[in-house]
């Protein structure tokens, strides 16, 4: 049976595994099946494929995934813009999920809820929804996989957590 409705934020407040299951259990029961056909991407030889997004200092380049899906999901690869200066600012995105693994180079990330994390090669973050964090720094060869869903989502700047 779908729900057509969150939990009950009370299920949520303490946390922890409960809350993931319960948050995993709704999101998944919300999901719609994805027609479609095998979509297969290549990258340019030369990187042309990469296209400024949210941030300056990174570039992407699509997956095909958002149009695969129809906005289901999105997966895109993100890659340093070498020279590009930053600035750390606390934000959330508002999302069913976002996960994102790492395939060159470093970053360090402050989570409201584990702190200062620094992810190497080979690490992976799942973030839920509406978790404050902001990025400290990061190497110029770095370059992370990050899936999505849906493809389209807020971010919105906030606060420095209390």
């Amino acid at each position: 049976m779908q729900r057509d409705v969150a939990p009950p934020m009370s299920l949520l407040a303490g946390g922890g595994l409960t809350a993931f299951i319960i948050q995993r259990r709704y999101f998944m029961t919300q999901q719609k099946k994805v027609e479609g056909r095998t979509i297969v991407v290549h990258p340019a030889p030369d990187g042309s494929d990469f296209e400024v997004g949210l941030r300056p200092y990174f570039k992407y380049r699509d997956t095909g995934t958002k149009e695969a899906t129809n906005g289901a999901f999105a997966a895109h690869v993100i890659q340093a813009v070498p020279g590009i200066p930053f600035k750390p600012q606390w934000h959330t995105h508002t999302l069913g999920f976002q996960l994102f693994f790492v395939l060159r180079g470093w970053v360090v990330f402050e989570y409201e809820d584990i702190g200062v994390v620094k992810m190497g090669v080979g690490s992976s973050v799942y973030q839920p929804s509406d978790i404050r964090h902001r990025e400290l720094e990061h190497s110029d060869d770095f370059e992370v996989l990050e899936i999505v869903s849906p493809a389209d989502f807020a971010t919105a700047l906030t606060g420095e957590p209390l």
